[in-house]
């Protein structure tokens, strides 16, 4: 573009500034009148931080969480700030505050931004009075922490019921163990193998040190009898011990049924403990509730200001030279219209001559 051009352009816009000058003023009158005509808005605001993740999930066999507490924290910020922005929390805040308003409507009031070099974050939201902006930001993050609550106790409530429904399975396997152990004692009138084995072998050691008494008194009578008696002792002991497999083997049951009732029953704990801890979202602390406002926000908003006097002048300016050129155009047409109608009386004067 050479010299003579922007010449030219300038010359457009001295002769059409006031083109520019008008649709620059007028756009700065109408947003000065809806600004100050509008009705007066006021913002309510609560700082939070994400102190945490939430309790990991409940696992029967082994915990597989491998990531950093940090990354942990950082994936519960991201979750819990999604839930501000959607159109679920609107809609519980308008059943439970009665609004009459659309969710979208109630989302544009809302708003959730990360304080520069801190891990706080601003939840904001604004009304038409300041007592309504500190309610609503109120109710906006009771809601929010209910909704995160729910969200992110869905795996460990889960994980309860299941841990619960394989309890009650351990527990009837259990009943089941004792039972048939009971039913074996009962049947062979015995309330501890190791116990009667052992006074099995304490009656036939003093039977055999009697017998041998006996012996030493030469009384083969009673030497005999002794030793009937004792292999009868012995043959009873050895069904005590063929009893006492059995009964070892269901005891070992009890124990085993009884050890997974245990550690099903500390899982069980454990998860209605998280799952409530959870629900709760503490792991999301306030710095307090959000206060009634004192002021109201200004009118006067200077990016959106700025905004319309740069369009308005960008659009002046094209304006400009579309005048411009349109008038150029139209001096070219009445110009070639004059030379179309001078032309035969020029031509009828030199026939003349």
């Amino acid at each position: 573009m050479n010299l003579e051009e922007w010449q030219t352009y300038w010359q457009v816009l001295k002769k059409r500034w006031w083109v520019i000058a008008v649709l620059t003023a007028t756009t700065l009158v109408t947003m000065l009148f809806i600004a100050f005509t509008s009705k007066r808005q006021y913002k309510a605001s609560i700082r939070f931080q994400v102190i945490g993740a939430p309790p990991g999930a409940v696992s029967v066999y082994s915990d597989l969480r491998a990531s950093t507490v940090r990354e942990e924290i950082g994936y519960t910020r991201s979750n819990f700030l999604q839930v501000f922005r959607s159109y679920n929390l609107a809609w519980e805040i308008a059943q439970a505050l009665g609004l009459q308003m659309a969710p979208e409507d109630l989302m544009e009031r809302i708003s959730v931004e990360e304080v520069k070099d801190t891990d706080l974050i601003d939840l904001s939201v604004i009304a038409d009075d300041p007592q309504s902006a500190a309610e609503l930001a109120n109710k906006t993050m009771d809601i929010g922490q209910r909704l995160y609550g729910r969200l992110a106790a869905g795996s460990l409530t889960d994980s309860r019921q299941f841990i619960t429904q394989q309890l009650a399975t351990a527990k009837e396997d259990l009943d089941a163990a004792n039972r048939n152990l009971n039913e074996f004692k009962i049947e062979n009138r015995l309330s501890s193998a190791e116990l009667v084995i052992e006074s099995q072998l304490t009656l036939i050691r003093s039977l055999t040190q009697d017998r041998d008494a006996a012996l030493v008194r030469d009384n083969t009578e009673q030497v005999q009898n002794y030793d009937k008696i004792i292999a009868q002792r012995q043959l009873e002991l050895q069904d005590l011990v063929k009893l006492s497999e059995r009964y070892d083997a269901l005891e070992e049951a009890v124990r085993r049924a009884g050890s997974v009732y245990s550690y099903l029953l500390d899982r069980q704990t454990e998860a209605k403990l998280k799952e409530n801890e959870t629900l709760n979202v503490s792991f999301v602390q306030t710095l307090g509730p959000a206060r009634p406002p004192s002021h109201p926000l200004s009118p006067l908003n200077f990016k959106v200001f700025a905004l319309g006097i740069g369009v308005s002048l960008v659009l002046g300016v094209a304006l400009a030279f579309l005048w411009e050129y349109m008038a150029t155009a139209n001096r070219s047409v009445r110009s070639a219209e004059a030379a179309m109608i001078d032309k035969p009386d020029r031509l009828a004067a030199m026939a003349h001559e």
